[in-house]
């Protein structure tokens, strides 16, 4: 049995009964809206339904499958029991979940951004992406190929279905170490942005927490977290040494010329600026000194270590001109400047045995 309730709409197919007990008969009450299958409904105008207790609400949207449901304007749906996209955010999903709990195996975004639950690969040879060896994912692909020429670290999003268990909820577990090859190699960023609803939650081990003043009041509800991961900070290396690595006493250590290039726990690298390094004052011991790079990001600090040589500055020693005042005291005229290198005259004094410098 199917219903027809508006006008130029069309029903055929039968009705259906749900997981939960519940007899759900075929509706077009959609105008100029289209229902086939079993227990399928429409509401938004010029919708079409099919499949088994799927649902199209969204005007112009077009659902299939099992218990989906496009809420969406002009949105496509298929597969099993997707999250409700209510916000209107997708022009297409992909369910994977099941009547008691609700999931996406991919979405579309009306920007063309896509999330997939799931690794995606391309350059297969079978052109099935199944065969190992040749497949490869196609987030390295892109890091391979777009990311590492600009130095930028690799970013990835995953997003996160969260059912709200009771009223005024704040923290949400969330399964982590289910996320495919990323889990041993990703590092969470807290402060990202909900999907839906729109408030801030900050990530902290395996759960998420909403900022101080934000609730989710409705029990039972799904909502989505998108959670940015960036591949962690492993080492830093000076890639191009400085122009000048020799120094005398009290000159500054000089970075012009060198060149410090960080590495990412997937071997992508950029080259930084924003580092710091120490001894950053005068270099007075002689020798061999060790100037250390640091750079942090993401809470992560790494070092390195460059040696320089210090050499004794010769120029304390200079050539002058003295007159003897017969009080035991001297009057120094007509300093000369010398440079590095240069020897220095020693200037005995007369009567004491002292040395001038």
């Amino acid at each position: 049995m199917t219903i027809v309730s508006s006008y130029a709409s069309h029903a055929e197919g039968s009705y259906c009964t749900l997981p939960d007990g519940t007899k759900r008969y075929g509706t077009a009450s959609g105008y100029a809206s289209h229902v086939e299958g079993g227990g399928c409904h429409t509401t938004g105008s010029c919708a079409h339904a099919e499949g088994l207790g799927a649902t199209a609400s969204g005007a112009q949207s077009h659902v299939e499958g099992r218990y989906t449901i496009a809420a969406g304007g002009a949105q496509h749906v298929e597969g099993i029991a997707n999250i409700e996209d209510t916000a209107d955010e997708f022009i297409h999903i992909a369910g994977n979940g099941t009547f008691n709990e609700r999931s996406n195996a991919y979405t579309l975004d009306w920007n063309g951004n896509a999330w997939f639950a799931g690794d995606v690969y391309v350059d297969s040879t079978s052109g099935t992406n199944k065969d190992e060896g040749s497949k490869k994912l196609a987030t390295e692909k892109y890091v391979d190929e777009k990311l590492s020429a600009t130095g930028i670290p690799r970013l990835v999003t995953h997003t996160f279905p969260i059912t709200a268990t009771e009223e005024g909820q704040t923290v949400f577990p969330i399964d982590l170490d289910s996320f495919n090859s990323f889990t041993d190699t990703v590092m969470v960023q807290d402060g990202r942005t909900m999907l839906f609803p729109n408030v801030d939650f900050t990530v902290v081990g395996n759960t998420v927490v909403l900022t101080e003043g934000w609730s989710i009041d409705d029990t039972g509800g799904i909502y989505v977290f998108r959670i940015e991961m960036y591949y962690p900070l492993t080492n830093i290396t000076i890639t191009t040494p400085p122009a000048k690595t020799t120094y005398y006493q009290n000159e500054y250590f000089d970075v012009t010329g060198m060149v410090v290039t960080a590495t990412y726990m997937d071997g992508t690298t950029k080259e930084i600026t924003n580092y710091s390094y120490t001894p950053n004052g005068k270099l007075t011991s002689i020798g061999t000194n060790v100037i250390t790079i640091s750079y942090s990001e993401n809470g992560i600090t790494k070092t390195y270590e460059l040696n320089i040589e210090v050499l004794f500055d010769e120029t304390i020693l200079q050539d002058f001109t003295y007159v003897n005042n017969g009080d035991d005291t001297y009057s120094l005229t007509g300093w000369k400047g010398t440079k590095n290198g240069v020897s220095s005259t020693e200037i005995v004094i007369p009567d004491s045995d002292a040395i001038i410098w």
